[in-house]
């Protein structure tokens, strides 16, 4: 056996998150863990990973207890995190975040970039990715900043992999330029933990999973002994009455209109980023959106919420009435709501509480007297909080 997880347990303020968790792992298979958001998948492998070094219970890899007290020695101990947060810094060139840390050095001394950038390159090919490896990290898109991540676990050689909801980001093509990664690595023996929200991406590439739910190891399955359904019963603790259903709406009338949009590029000498954009959007109805990484999708929406300014051209009617959005705060008054495609980066103050970052954009429906209504706030929030179903101490 590879990797043996024991009674893991582990508490954050005095509240225990894990509650005594068994997870082991063999050489060559692809292990998944699955379960709804809180149920301590992410938390379990941070453990893994050495992120979380106060925790009850042991971790013995091939046979041998071993104490991953930080992150580097859990890479001295051959395991690789793929987290679902991206860990870049985008000021610095692609090979550089890959080898962070663990530079190529002439005679130890000053860093190599010459084999830096070819040792790049080469783990970039094996992703069949075509990425400048001195290209700042910063300026690609979120998608391939995922794979830059993938990049930089696999430059570890690591026994044990640890994917935590890889493909968040990324394309189906993509996903099958990964699948065809987890497949080779698990040929030559390497171990891989995979988290994963998308039960079609578990029953394709994993041969056991795990099912998580309040912290609590609750099943453990060979993929062909069990369904989906089993799988959403064992997340949810209650039987499934229907799967998925699909609603059925009469759309009413046009809500948005778009006519001939276009978005210049930030110098206006290239060709527009979009061309000639027209369609409608009707009451009642999801629109969707379908297109290759670069295809301008993100673009779009983004040019409709005002983001891109006077370099956005347009007829826009929202509810038969005629307007120009010139910036977010004016996409937000005409009722329009973007969910940003890099949350972290573009959706949330992350130095600010949950509470005042759900508050944000609705700020006029917490005044009272033309001031700031704690109470309201707190209710306002909590409404959300249960609605949504979101997991946080406070």
């Amino acid at each position: 056996m590879l990797l043996n997880m024991q009674s893991i347990r582990k508490s954050f303020d005095n509240v225990e998150v894990l509650h005594g968790v068994d997870l082991d792992l063999d050489a060559g298979e692809v292990h998944a863990i699955v379960g709804e958001n809180g149920a301590g998948k992410s938390t379990l492998v941070k453990v893994l990973a050495g992120n979380y070094p106060d925790h009850e219970g042991s971790i013995y890899i091939e046979g041998k207890e071993t104490a991953l007290r930080s992150p580097r020695r859990a890479v001295e101990a051959g395991i690789g995190i793929i987290y679902q947060e991206l860990n870049l810094l985008g000021e610095l060139s692609v090979a550089e975040n890959i080898f962070l840390g663990r530079e190529p050095r002439h005679a130890g001394m000053l860093v190599d970039f010459r084999e830096m950038n070819l040792c790049a390159e080469r783990i970039l090919e094996r992703l069949r990715l075509d990425i400048d490896p001195t290209q700042p990290v910063g300026t690609l898109r979120i998608g391939l900043q995922q794979m830059v991540e993938i990049a930089k676990a696999l430059s570890l050689n690591a026994r044990i992999l640890i994917m935590d909801e890889p493909t968040s980001a990324l394309t189906n093509t993509e996903i099958e330029r990964l699948f065809a990664t987890v497949h080779e690595l698990s040929g030559q023996g390497v171990g891989i933990i995979y988290i994963s929200h998308h039960l079609d991406e578990i029953f394709s590439i994993a041969s056991r999973v795990t099912v998580m739910r309040d912290g609590n190891r609750v099943a453990t399955r060979a993929v062909t002994e069990t369904s989906k359904v089993e799988l959403i019963r064992l997340m949810v603790d209650r039987p499934i009455e229907a799967w998925n259903v699909r609603l059925q709406t009469k759309p009413g009338r046009p809500v948005l209109k778009v006519d001939g949009l276009r978005l210049e590029r930030p110098d206006r000498k290239e060709p527009h980023i979009l061309r000639n954009m027209s369609f409608e959007a009707f009451e009642g109805e999801i629109l969707g959106l379908a297109g290759l990484l670069g295809a301008g999708r993100t673009e779009l929406l983004e040019s409709l919420f005002g983001i891109y300014g006077s370099l956005c051209h347009s007829a826009l009617s929202i509810c038969g009435r005629k307007t120009t959005i010139r910036s977010p705060a004016e996409a937000i008054g005409l009722g329009m709501a973007l969910v940003t495609e890099d949350r972290k980066r573009n959706g949330l103050v992350m130095c600010m509480t949950i509470r005042d970052n759900m508050s944000l954009v609705s700020l006029a429906g917490i005044l009272k007297w033309g001031m700031l209504s704690p109470a309201l706030q707190r209710r306002r929030t909590g409404e959300a909080i249960a609605k949504m179903l979101i997991r946080c101490r406070s």
